[in-house]
């Protein structure tokens, strides 16, 4: 079974797209929901699951490719904490304004225009969030598949967070 939680599954991936495809013009990330998962099966899903999709997949994107993390409001807060807690350690440093994925694209595919963000669809009727939602599918979908039809030579955004097309302060 490939899950984005296995390792195995994203280097399996990389290389079926290399074959069949010669690379990659568009990746969107998206985090998997499962009622009953431990912390670990989330942290596994939610964070290493993308970081390795993203070092298995980056190397492969085209010019002009574009990367969209999908995430969430609750994402947001919880990063919001961590950057508090670092800064009430002194370690301000690590409160990036930037996507790191996205300045590591830039450092190392200088002049390749690839683009790569991250955003929230917002609350979207889905079996996760359930029929009261303020948001159709189709309407959750815009964000994303705006990142993800950038045109070609679009510099910005880049590394930024995105809701409903706007780019939000990290």
């Amino acid at each position: 079974m490939n899950l984005i939680y296995d390792q195995g599954s994203s280097l399996k991936l990389k290389k079926f797209l290399e074959q069949k495809y010669g690379g990659l013009d568009v990746l969107i990330n998206n985090r998997l929901y499962d009622a009953i998962s431990i912390a670990e099966v989330t942290m596994r899903t939610n964070f290493w699951g993308t970081l390795w999709v993203c070092h298995a997949l980056l190397p492969i994107l085209r010019h002009n490719a574009r990367v969209v993390n999908v995430s969430s409001f609750v994402s947001k807060k919880s990063l919001d904490q961590l950057f508090n807690l670092f800064l009430c350690l002194s370690l301000d440093r690590f409160r990036n304004k930037d996507l790191i994925q996205a300045r590591v694209l830039t450092e190392t595919r200088p002049g390749d225009g690839i683009l790569l963000n991250a955003c929230c669809p917002g609350w979207v009727r889905t079996d996760m969030a359930g029929p009261n939602a303020t948001k159709s599918p189709e309407e959750g979908a815009e964000t994303p598949v705006c990142l993800a039809m950038l045109p070609e030579g679009a510099k910005e955004p880049h590394g930024q967070l995105v809701w409903d097309k706007t780019v939000q302060e990290w």
